[in-house]
């Protein structure tokens, strides 16, 4: 019943070199071609066979639109068509409507752009160049921070490309992009060390800690002394009050009901601002953006939808002396004292993640719907109960 150990073992299977043409069909009649089962799982199952090209319309039909699945559809499509075709697809993608989609096409074309031949990107070099400026002109958050590795890539970009990134970045701003320039500043000192140093230290001026600590950690000559108190949202303390030191969260999805057991004593600020959101239904019909199987589900992401966004505030670390121990709930981070909306439920025990994040509560009921949560379930409801 749980569609992670199934796509875990069809993933294992897929990866053996001795598979019966048996075994192929009966994954393809079980799971592949059934429109009941998870899409996820679906696609997945199509990434498995070794002739895919015969249900290459079968697996777009069941990707459809459908924004999380994506991935998983360039992953089948790379096997069944040519670097031309498949580039066509990947561009027109890139024009679709809903952001999202272009989001995941742009992330797909990344990947597969370090990956193909030289012949191939040389004949494509100048087309490239005008749909990333096209897609960086969007302004778009998580498409820039996807656009990055093209940036690196001194054939598409050279000595100019200093003055596009800073031309880029004028767009945004501090603390709200920070993912943004967290992910610049890293290219920066890695192709341009000297004549970004400036800029650096204007970036760094702004006194953001959770920037300063990632420029130090990739090698820039940050200051001590320089990050600011961030501003946080104020609590509303007479709410909190009403809300007792122990409240029930529900999340209502498609595959049940997850309810979570909060400790307002240990995280007040991050429930305040949750429960800000909760009351003007922000978090209805958004997504479990982000799945790792056997390690969490995330989600809340009330902005971008796809893991680079969250709500107009930003709330401090809340660590506490909690272990991080399957079902337990904790809040997902840019970097200290960056928290916002997007939280996460632990698959399993993760020593490593224990006094760094945020938690919240912990899963009293409905951990087997969290275990079956696949990427692009939705939130329907979430609610106090």
């Amino acid at each position: 019943r749980n569609s992670n150990v199934r796509i875990a073992a069809l993933q294992a299977i897929g990866k053996h070199p001795k598979i019966t043409e048996q075994l192929f069909s009966d994954i393809m009649n079980k799971v592949a071609l059934i429109e009941s089962r998870d899409p996820y799982l679906r696609m997945v199952a199509f990434n498995v066979i070794h002739t895919p090209a015969r249900y290459r319309e079968e697996a777009l039909a069941a990707a459809g639109d459908n924004p999380y699945l994506q991935s998983q559809k360039y992953v089948f499509l790379k096997k069944t068509d040519a670097e031309e075709d498949f580039f066509e697809i990947l561009t027109n993608d890139m024009s679709n409507p809903n952001s999202l989609n272009r989001f995941y096409a742009t992330m797909a074309l990344s990947d597969w752009w370090a990956e193909t031949s030289e012949e191939f990107k040389a004949h494509k070099k100048e087309e490239i160049v005008a749909l990333i400026n096209t897609l960086a002109a969007e302004k778009d958050r998580s498409i820039t921070i996807a656009l990055a590795p093209f940036f690196q890539d001194s054939s598409l970009f050279g000595d100019d490309a200093f003055a596009r990134i800073e031309e880029l970045m004028s767009e945004y701003s501090l603390p709200t992009d920070v993912e943004v320039y967290q992910t610049y500043s890293d290219i920066l000192h890695t192709r341009f060390p000297e004549e970004s140093a400036e800029l650096i230290g204007t970036w760094a001026a702004v006194g953001n800690k959770a920037l300063n600590s990632w420029m130090r950690m990739v090698g820039w000559q940050i200051p001590e002394g320089i990050d600011k108190a961030p501003e946080f949202r104020t609590p509303d303390w007479k709410r909190l009050v009403k809300l007792g030191p122990n409240p029930f969260l529900v999340i209502e999805t498609a595959k049940g009901e997850i309810i979570i057991k909060l400790d307002v004593l240990t995280a007040p600020a991050t429930i305040s601002g949750m429960d800000s959101l909760i009351k003007a239904k922000a978090y209805n019909w958004t997504p479990f953006h982000r799945v790792v199987p056997n390690f969490v589900v995330q989600g809340g992401d009330v902005e971008s939808r796809n893991g680079y966004g969250g709500p107009e505030y930003t709330v401090p670390t809340e660590a506490s002396a909690a272990m991080y121990e399957r079902g337990k709930v904790g809040i997902a981070s840019a970097g200290t004292d960056t928290e916002g909306s997007q939280f996460f439920v632990m698959h399993q025990w993760a020593p490593h993640l224990n006094a760094r994040y945020t938690i919240i509560g912990e899963v009293v009921e409905g951990m087997s719907v969290v275990d079956r949560i696949t990427q692009g379930d939705m939130i329907e409801k979430m609610y106090w109960y």
